[in-house]
């Protein structure tokens, strides 16, 4: 029996959804990280922050009788992409004890520049700053972005995985 095929209305729900789902989860991620004192349960809570958005994407599909890899993936990236973009929001506005909520993207910029040069948190007496705090941001983004993709892709199912795959080096 084969799946059904992509439809508007089950697209738009998958959407929904996910976007729901990643806004949710990033508030409750970006709160969480802020006030959390032991950086390897931030390391364990990011990891969690994407898989769970990426269940919620994969279960709108569900719910929409989605079953294709395309838009899922699609779905599944730009859902990632909206849980870290609301999660440094988020933390932000958790570091300024709920006061200062920031939306504007330069504005941002310039708070995440500050904390680059002061640093966020501290570890045994180390605190990152620079490139070193700069990478470990990329890492976290990779980590959420990239769990979201990966659970949309682990989905997909072993034959839809190998078949994308080999499609990929254009044997399929």
């Amino acid at each position: 029996m084969s799946k059904p095929t992509l439809n508007s209305a089950g697209l738009l729900l998958m959407l929904a959804v996910g976007f729901a789902g990643a806004v949710i989860i990033g508030v409750v991620y970006g709160v969480v990280v802020a006030w959390m004192p032991l950086i390897y349960v931030n390391i364990v809570l990011t990891a969690l922050c994407g898989g769970g958005v990426g269940a919620v994407v994969v279960k709108g599909g569900e719910w929409g009788r989605c079953y294709q890899q395309g838009p899922i993936l699609a779905v599944g990236l730009l859902a990632g992409l909206l849980a870290l973009g609301v999660s440094w929001v988020t933390w932000f506005w958790a570091l300024s004890h709920f006061e200062l909520l920031v939306l504007d993207p330069g504005t941002m910029v310039a708070m995440a520049r500050e904390r680059l040069e002061f640093g966020a948190w501290s570890m045994s007496g180390y605190t990152p700053t620079g490139a070193a705090l700069g990478v470990i941001w990329a890492l976290e983004a990779l980590f959420i972005v990239g769990g979201v993709t990966w659970v949309a892709w682990l989905d997909m199912g072993p034959t839809d995985v190998w078949d994308a795959v080999m499609r990929g080096f254009g044997s399929g």
